[in-house]
């Protein structure tokens, strides 16, 4: 874990594009929010080993988001009963119900209906948000966080020692 809030600091604080590091971020609110085992998240999952996403970045936001996703399932559990009952929706989701691919989604589960609805609505806004966020990192609080305290012990400890050793000596 150390390792990955390592890699994350420097991506941050690195020439990486913030588009890249916040469409992690938005990737893993999608699987963060949703239950881990739910059949969407395989896709996402592709889609993310597919492209390239920033992984440190992606698996931090993932943890942050997963225990949030808890905290909010209730929301997500009325969210989705409203969404499934809505008797202007009820055609559509008769539709996909008959699909073979739409039962295998689980769609149905209510908390899998309202976070992953929720989460993809979440996408577009937090996509801007990280960016901007990545972006003010950057001008205001680089310099301060690579002074800071805790990043000097991590940098004179042993343990990081090693691990820029074994890079090194992995390239």
């Amino acid at each position: 874990m150390i390792r990955m809030f390592i890699k994350l600091l420097k991506a941050l604080s690195s020439d990486a594009n913030p588009n890249s590091l916040a469409i992690a971020i938005c990737f893993a609110a999608i699987m963060g929010l949703t239950p881990l085992a739910s059949p969407h998240n395989i896709l996402f999952l592709f889609i993310i080993l597919f492209f390239r996403i920033h992984l440190s970045t992606f698996i931090i936001a993932l943890s942050g988001f997963a225990i949030l996703g808890l905290l909010l399932d209730p929301v997500f559990d009325q969210f989705g009963y409203y969404l499934l009952t809505d008797s202007s929706l009820t055609h559509v989701w008769t539709s996909i119900y008959n699909l073979s691919l739409g039962r295998l989604s689980l769609f149905n589960n209510t908390i899998i209906m309202g976070s992953l609805i929720f989460s993809l609505l979440l996408f577009i806004p937090l996509f801007f948000f990280s960016k901007w966020l990545i972006i003010r990192y950057r001008i205001s609080f680089n310099k301060w966080v690579a002074k800071s305290k805790l990043i000097v012990l991590l940098k004179s400890s042993s343990l990081f020692q090693m691990f820029a050793n074994t890079r090194e000596n992995s390239l």
